[in-house]
């Protein structure tokens, strides 16, 4: 009996011969027997040999291939959560599938309980002035396959209840032929930003309500020959019939071209 071992399988190869086969035989059957069952031996050997070796390359080039795929992945997990800006993946049906540290920190979601859910139960926005719910952007980027970016007035829910105005954009991801993959989400906190910026406006507001009750026009230019202005009210429409915004910055007037050369001259 010969074993062989094929792909995890042992077959038993038995070779017996007949009674006919001795009655017959030549006295130098024997050793002619003897060689075709070394012989095959041999060669089941060297067969046996060869599927070992051959077993034993595919499990080489998959340990290696699993060991680069496992140095891709964390290279990919460091790389994400070095960014400054907050990312969320999803797949192709939306359900995510990475989200960085500060995507976390900003939604109130923890990836290990939300690896998988939609993206819309996560992000969830408003517009800042209206208080009307902002559609999330990968149904667009999933329907278009084009880069969307959100208005600058929107202002994210977190799962804590609290707030934080965001600047976002999601784009498609595509593989080597082109195909949409799914969709990454990037916004960071514009937070800090917006109330300056609010509170900018608010000042420049009042400021505004306060030049417009003096009598006369009120102005700052710099001091130069052409008077550049880099402020002036509103009354000088009413005195000269010019909009303000005419003379800011000489865009279509000089506030010299209103002065009467006499006057100049003086």
């Amino acid at each position: 009996r010969y074993p062989i071992f094929v792909f995890g399988r042992c077959l038993i190869v038995e070779i017996r011969p007949g009674p006919d086969f001795f009655g017959g035989a030549h006295p130098e059957m024997g050793k002619i027997s003897a060689g075709i069952g070394f012989f095959i031996t041999f060669i089941v050997t060297l067969f046996i040999g060869y599927l070992r070796s051959r077993q034993f390359n595919l499990e080489m080039a998959v340990s290696e291939r699993t060991r680069e795929l496992k140095e891709r992945e964390n290279d990919l997990h460091i790389t994400l959560n070095s960014i400054g800006d907050a990312v969320i993946a999803t797949d192709i049906e939306g359900r995510i599938t990475r989200m960085n540290p500060v995507a976390e920190r900003l939604t109130g979601a923890n990836f290990a309980e939300v690896g998988g859910v939609h993206l819309n139960q996560v992000f969830k926005a408003i517009d800042s002035s209206t208080g009307q719910a902002i559609k999330c952007p990968i149904d667009e980027v999933l329907a278009t396959g084009k880069i969307i970016e959100l208005d600058s007035n929107t202002t994210l829910l977190a799962r804590d209840g609290s707030e934080k105005q965001i600047a976002d954009s999601a784009a498609p991801i595509r593989d080597v032929d082109g195909n949409t993959r799914g969709v990454v989400l990037i916004f960071h906190d514009e937070t800090e930003q917006y109330r300056v910026k609010e509170e900018l406006r608010d000042s420049e507001a009042r400021l505004k309500t306060l030049v417009g009750n003096i009598p006369g026009i009120t102005y700052r230019c710099l001091n130069n020959r052409q008077w550049a202005m880099e402020f002036i009210s509103d009354e000088v429409e009413r005195l000269t019939g010019f909009p303000a915004g005419d003379f800011v910055e000489n865009r279509s007037l000089k506030y010299a071209d209103l002065i009467h050369p006499k006057t100049g001259q003086r």
